[in-house]
């Protein structure tokens, strides 16, 4: 829908009158005018092609894309980042996130192109917003042989966390968790005690229909002849 305003922001309309990211945007002057540098497009779903919006799943769009930018305040792991350099595009993860964390730990800066890690532990958010500013410049920058060195590059970095190379720390995981539940076990006393078989709360006695009792034995006993001389128990029917 196109209102008084210009073009919408979200890609759907919304069912509700707030949202925190579109009503940032707008305070930042970002409209989506034809004046704006900047354009927006909120997608505030699960991308997939039955949107039917842009009609692509997740891992073609990130392909398409140029680079993806997950600046987390806080995530254990963050796979998001790792899934935009695994498909090969640019990527921005932050030291607040693990697999930014990883990466501190496990290379070095020089061999990181492709995916900046944002710094943002213990520093100010002004400060941090004019590193992301910088970043997303220097990506503007780049010229096509570079972006695609680094997007080579990122894709690699990516392959640091595949299963073949990170698998091994889940195996010891369990064997360091069965190990302990062994021990465990071992240091706890157990003492077993008889005790009288408990009694029903309740029996249940199906005293038949009265007067067609008998008729169980009787249906026992017969047969029905039918075309042909077969022979089928009643019961059976």
């Amino acid at each position: 829908k196109r209102g008084s305003e210009g073009p919408p922001i979200s890609a759907f309309e919304l069912n509700y009158s707030y949202d925190e990211i579109v009503e940032s945007l707008k305070e930042q002057g970002i409209t989506n005018s034809k004046t704006d540098r900047v354009k927006v497009v909120f997608y505030p779903t699960y991308l997939s092609v039955g949107d039917k919006l842009l009609s692509m799943e997740y891992e073609d769009m990130v392909v398409a894309s140029s680079a993806g930018f997950f600046p987390s305040y806080y995530e254990p792991w963050g796979y998001t980042p790792v899934e935009t350099a695994a498909n090969g595009a640019l990527s921005v993860t932050s030291d607040l996130a693990g697999f930014g964390q990883f990466l501190l730990e496990e290379t070095n800066s020089s061999s990181r192109k492709g995916i900046q890690v944002l710094r943002r532990k213990n520093r100010e958010h002004d400060k941090v917003v004019e590193d992301l500013a910088r970043t997303i410049e220097d990506f503007l920058s780049f010229d096509k042989t570079e972006i695609t060195e680094r997007k080579h590059n990122a894709r690699k970095l990516a392959q640091l966390t595949s299963w073949e190379k990170l698998g091994e720390n889940y195996r010891q995981a369990h064997k360091m968790a069965v190990k302990k539940m062994i021990e465990t076990r071992s240091n706890i006393e157990t003492e077993y005690r008889e005790f009288d078989k408990p009694r029903p709360y309740f029996a249940v006695h199906d005293p038949g229909i009265e007067g067609l009792q008998s008729l169980d034995k009787d249906f026992d006993n017969l047969v029905v002849i039918g075309n042909g001389g077969s022979v089928t128990s009643f019961r059976a029917l």
